[in-house]
């Protein structure tokens, strides 16, 4: 996990909104689209829900549309440089989140369990470990999104 957290830290450096770097706009829209979408399907919870992104990165993408709308995001993520940006970040647009480890937090305390292209990242017995965590954490009835990068748009 050392290539991520490099990554960021040279995002970071070359003053870049996220991981998508230049492309920060357009998966802004993308992201926003799809979220929009699903709310409007009823697949995301009503404002006020408690929302854990998994692959949080700097904050710029799913938490912050997460917490514009009224929600308590927490999010997780591999890289220390991503963890740091992401408190500034929500401490600018003053809105409340936290960065968490998965360990520490109740059974079932989560709406929403949102994977911020994180899962493909993982492997072997680092996925299933994963799964069993959002099994744990998710309240009945909640739900998990998987967001990935992988494979063709559309």
């Amino acid at each position: 996990m050392e290539t991520y957290e490099q990554i960021y830290q040279e995002l970071r450096n070359n003053d870049k909104s996220a991981w998508t770097g230049d492309g920060y706009p357009w998966a802004w829209e993308k992201l926003t689209e799809t979220l929009d979408s699903l709310a409007a399907t009823g697949h995301l919870p009503e404002p006020g829900s408690h929302i854990l992104e998994l692959g949080r990165g700097n904050g710029m993408m799913a938490s912050l549309c997460f917490a514009r709308k009224g929600n308590h995001v927490c999010g997780v993520d591999f890289s220390p440089t991503a963890i740091h940006w992401a408190q500034e970040n929500f401490a600018e647009q003053r809105i409340s989140g936290d960065v968490c480890s998965l360990v520490q937090l109740e059974d079932n305390c989560f709406d929403l369990i949102f994977d911020g292209s994180c899962m493909h990242c993982l492997t072997g017995s680092q996925r299933e470990q994963a799964y069993s965590q959002v099994r744990r954490l998710l309240r009945e009835n909640g739900t998990f999104i998987i967001s990935s990068m992988c494979g063709e748009p559309g």
